[in-house]
């Protein structure tokens, strides 16, 4: 696992054995690298992405890059990971607007 600016590279594999989803939650941006290719494609945060390269301030996202086969299962896997961890964080944040509702109202 590397790690400079807030960037942290890992593999596919040390990804599912560890924490995935506070990973995956805890990160701006995540970008999947083919192991073979060396391809990258922004699975999560390309506007942020593409904002701070553009502004020059990349250090101040927590960026996870992912090393996986694209050819494999390996994409899906992020990709139905990071949709999870989204939906949750829209359910949790449906459920606070309803508290807010009925503490209002």
């Amino acid at each position: 696992m590397d790690s400079d600016f807030g960037s942290t590279t890992m593999s596919i594999d040390d990804l599912r054995a560890g924490h995935a989803d506070d990973l995956l939650a805890d990160a701006d941006v995540v970008i999947a690298i083919d192991a073979s290719t060396h391809e990258e494609e922004v699975v999560h945060g390309r506007d942020e992405w593409e904002l701070a390269s553009a502004t020059g301030h990349d250090e101040d996202l927590v960026v996870l890059r992912v090393e996986l086969d694209m050819e494999a299962g390996d994409f899906e896997w992020l990709v139905d990971a990071i949709e999870a961890i989204d939906s949750d964080d829209t359910r949790e944040e449906a459920d606070d607007i309803e508290d807010d509702d009925e503490a209002d109202g």
